[in-house]
């Protein structure tokens, strides 16, 4: 499930920042501490390994590029029965990771509903190095 938090990210001027250097030092620890999970997820094809790399990564990152609904994301994306968070790391997407047999997603649209943060993108399958789209946003509930 891919969320869009809104706003827009200019890439060149992003990546031209004189501080971004330091910013990404700053961050090697818990970069790296990531990057170990997602590693050793892959190693033992396990999901759930790589969705914890990729969300300690994403929480990491808001020292650099700050999401203010983040928090509310990461609060919430377990009971949802997502397995971990997916970010754009210099844009405004954010990723649910959700296991492949979860088909229903009536607790995400609940969720968004009430708190609402972003506008659904839609629900996309990776397989196989490849993204399909799989379900379209929010009107498909209404």
């Amino acid at each position: 499930m891919v969320l869009d938090l809104g706003g827009e990210v200019e890439t060149l001027r992003f990546n031209e920042n004189q501080h971004l250097g330091d910013l990404y030092r700053r961050n090697e620890t818990p970069s790296k501490r990531a990057y170990d999970y997602v590693k050793r997820g892959i190693r033992t094809k396990n999901l759930a390994l790589m969705a914890k790399g990729s969300t300690l990564s994403s929480i990491s990152h808001q020292r650099i590029l700050p999401k203010k609904e983040l928090d509310c994301i990461v609060d919430s994306f377990e009971s949802l029965g997502a397995l971990g968070i997916v970010i754009a790391h210099s844009g405004t997407l954010v990723g649910f990771i959700y296991p492949s047999e979860k088909k229903d997603f009536d607790s995400f649209y609940s969720w968004h509903r009430k708190y609402g943060p972003g506008k659904i993108v839609g629900v996309f399958e990776l397989k196989g190095g490849e993204v399909k789209m799989t379900g379209g946003g929010i009107y498909e509930t209404l």
